[in-house]
């Protein structure tokens, strides 16, 4: 077997092992109409590619360890990166204030582009049993962003059991 296959191997073994799925190894996920590409610092990036999604459609996620805290300015940070990443994605300008679902743990928030275009953002954390992982999703569409957010949630949650 090639080096390269011992590589990629073990870290999906050592992955497993400690319980992140898939960490370093390429897309943790797959979802139909969804394409992976990989970020800086295991930041994981799908688009949208349907024919029915809100065009701009992203969700972007990375795993921490179980007891990992959100460091200040990060998902605008990851959200600077994934436009940088992808140059048909517009721009944020100008961010509102944030909102808080206590009973759901999301927080929203809109953005308004510099040509004057809204962008929806809907983050969250799923929780497994040695790492957790930071989401958030965005579109021009306020529900498409709810809707892609959960759709993400729930593949991980399948996914830690």
């Amino acid at each position: 077997m090639p080096l390269a296959k011992h590589v990629g191997l073990g870290a999906l073994v050592a992955g497993l092992i400690i319980g992140t799925p898939g960490a370093g190894v390429g897309a943790p996920l797959s979802i139909d109409g969804w394409r992976h590409i990989d970020g800086p610092n295991e930041l994981h990036v799908y688009v949208c590619d349907r024919a029915d999604c809100v065009p701009g459609s992203t969700v972007v996620f990375r795993f921490g360890s179980p007891d990992a805290a959100l460091a200040p300015g990060e998902l605008r940070r990851q959200d600077a990166v994934v436009s940088a990443m992808l140059p048909e994605r517009p721009r944020p300008g100008t961010f509102s204030g944030v909102t808080v679902d206590v009973a759901t743990g999301r927080t929203r928030n809109m953005a308004t582009t510099s040509d004057g275009a809204k962008m929806y953002y809907a983050s969250g954390m799923i929780h497994g049993s040695a790492w957790q992982a930071f989401l958030t999703s965005s579109s021009s569409d306020e529900m498409a962003s709810e809707a892609n957010l959960g759709r993400f949630e729930m593949a991980l949650n399948r996914a830690r059991k």
